[in-house]
């Protein structure tokens, strides 16, 4: 691009730009796009995590545009990823935390109402939005002014008075908004082990608008960063405008390593940033849920349905934590249409504390839909045909699945039976000769009856395809093609043409409490603690006849001594989930 040789070869006074130019994209954060057909210079993000944004600003193909373009990039970039090189903490007990730790933000939705006068007002309204301090995830509509705001809430779980300062960072124009800053230079605005609440009313700083301000996008993700100091310091000079827009030249931003940059000097070294990511989406036309514990051929029939989608087999998630991943999807022959395949977690152990977890995240994932007016289903079960054990994983699994989709709802789900591939059928290699396809019958036979036995277990209700990755052509059709099965994307293809009615989960209130798998968690964990109180019980029965010498006695106390501290991790579990009112002795036996 010529304006590009210009700006490179050009001084004419500009400031410096502390930028890498490279032609290797997996080194770059964001690229820039000559779009013919308009005369203008578009912008590309590259970084693998934030693929999914897309920019719609462009800016004139001139070296002043395009220098100003890259100024307010790096001026975004370098604010939105800094960090105190020299992180503090504190100490808690014998150990050291970071200092950031200590910190929640949490994001609540406004809704009009009226003060004691009869005025109208704004006050927070339904649950904490930033769920278990993983992020914001929202799905919205079109853009409402009124419906679109939010406030916040800054916990400071430290002995220290501080000054908080928050901004709003959003990928999709590389805008910095401040939400709150702090007006009284003298006074600390976050208390020692206080809140701050802000957003609405009196209590100052700006409500947080949340929504898409583009028709053309249906995915947009930034973050808020909350900056805290024991220091007052200026930080007005991060805002900046969104790229492109009508005011976006009228501020000449400092250089990050210029001088005049001074604010930041005034940090000292007891300062740090939260960050917590925002998601924000269009809601999909409906939820399609993908659920099986390892070994069970989920992966393998992601890869596959991924490489008849994408022609790749590492698509990549549009929403992801530690235990749910959605994907887009936009159908072929669409108009545009599209849903989302969420990949659910699964029980792969005994492990109670991992229970725990599994159940946790999946009722606040059905409770994130059921906030957002989201339908789901259809459910696949991925289940391994090859293995010869209906296990009690399996079992825990398919009691899971029976939770989700309610006593009725088994018609909303598809056992995806997987490995039909495996042992005696796994000839790809071999060719179709006669004796190998008597040893295909002799798997297909065992297969099959596994098959017939899993049926009853669903109420003989629920679909039932099959996936194997066969590329013997007679195989194929000789264990495949008397049932439904073959290409991953068309079994979602028919889940989707289906209506997406609401599971049981899906459709009742946000809170865990009232769900069943909640209500599971709760007597399985009253049961486990119950075992661990009997266990130390027993355990310390037995240290009171040994004798002080004998070579096991420290095995056994360790023993004990594990026992009542998953006792009681358990029971703070529970309390923390249903409250405090509960004790030990709902849980022992008479």
């Amino acid at each position: 691009m010529e304006c590009f040789e210009d700006l490179i070869s050009k001084d004419q006074g500009r400031s410096p730009l502390s930028i890498t130019l490279t032609k290797d994209k997996s080194l770059s954060n964001i690229g820039l796009t000559y779009l013919d057909e308009h005369g203008r210079i578009g912008f590309e993000m590259l970084n693998p995590k934030e693929q999914g944004q897309k920019i719609r600003h462009t800016i004139n193909p001139t070296a002043e545009d395009l220098h100003m373009a890259l100024e307010h990039l790096c001026h975004y970039y370098y604010h939105r990823d800094r960090v105190n090189p020299n992180p503090a903490s504190i100490r808690i007990g014998e150990d050291q935390v970071p200092f950031s730790s200590k910190f929640t933000i949490d994001i609540f939705k406004l809704e009009e109402d009226c003060d004691k006068d009869g005025e109208e007002i704004y006050v927070p309204s339904g649950p904490n939005l930033n769920i278990q301090g993983t992020g914001v995830e929202l799905t919205l509509e079109q853009y409402n002014d009124e419906e679109d705001m939010y406030a916040f809430r800054i916990t400071n779980d430290t002995g220290f008075d501080l000054f908080p300062y928050l901004f709003y960072f959003d990928n999709s124009n590389f805008s910095i908004t401040p939400v709150y800053q702090p007006e009284a230079v003298s006074s600390s605005a976050l208390r020692a082990r206080g809140s701050l609440m802000g957003g609405y009313g009196h209590h100052g700083g700006v409500p947080l608008h949340l929504a898409f301000l583009n028709d053309n996008l249906r995915f947009e993700e930034g973050c808020l960063r909350l900056y805290v100091s024991t220091h007052h310091v200026d930080l007005s000079f991060l805002e900046q405008g969104a790229i492109s827009g009508s005011d976006w030249k009228e501020k000449a931003w400092d250089s990050p390593s210029e001088p005049r940059n001074r604010e930041w000097s005034k940090l000292n070294d007891f300062w740090d940033v939260i960050t917590v990511p925002v998601v924000i989406r269009r809601p999909p036309s409906r939820i399609i849920g993908i659920i099986g514990s390892r070994g069970n051929g989920k992966n393998a029939f992601l890869k596959e349905w991924s490489m008849s989608l994408h022609d790749n087999t590492t698509i990549k998630p549009c929403i992801r934590n530690a235990f749910t991943q959605e994907y887009d999807i936009e159908l072929p022959e669409s108009d545009g249409d599209w849903l989302a395949l969420v990949d659910l977690p699964a029980f792969e152990d005994n492990s109670i504390d991992n229970h725990a977890s599994v159940l946790k995240a999946m009722t606040e994932y059905f409770g994130k839909l059921h906030n957002n007016g989201v339908p789901f289903g259809p459910l696949i079960w991925c289940y391994n045909i090859s293995k010869h054990n209906f296990t009690a994983i399996d079992a825990l699994n398919l009691n899971l699945i029976k939770d989700i989709v309610g006593p009725d709802g088994f018609n909303n789900v598809v056992v995806l039976t997987t490995y039909w591939n495996k042992g005696d059928a796994a000839i790809d290699e071999l060719g179709a000769s006669a004796g190998n396809m008597e040893s295909i019958a002799s798997s297909l036979r065992r297969y099959e009856k596994r098959e017939s036995q899993l049926k009853p277990l669903l109420d003989g209700q629920a679909e039932f395809w099959r996936f194997g990755e066969l590329a013997n052509s007679a195989a194929r059709e000789r264990i495949l093609g008397g049932a439904p099965a073959g290409d991953p994307m068309k079994l979602v293809e028919s889940l989707s043409s289906r209506v997406g009615a609401q599971t049981r989960e899906a459709d009742r209130t946000w809170k865990l409490a009232e769900t069943a798998l909640r209500e599971k968690f709760r007597t399985r964990l009253g049961a486990a603690i119950n075992d661990k109180v009997q266990e130390a019980r027993e355990l310390g029965l037995e240290l009171d006849e040994m004798e002080e010498d004998d070579s096991d006695r420290v095995t056994v106390r360790e023993e004990k001594v594990r026992a009542e501290e998953d006792a009681v991790r358990w029971r703070k579990m529970l309390e923390e989930e249903f409250g405090s009112g509960l004790s030990y002795s709902e849980y022992l036996e008479d």
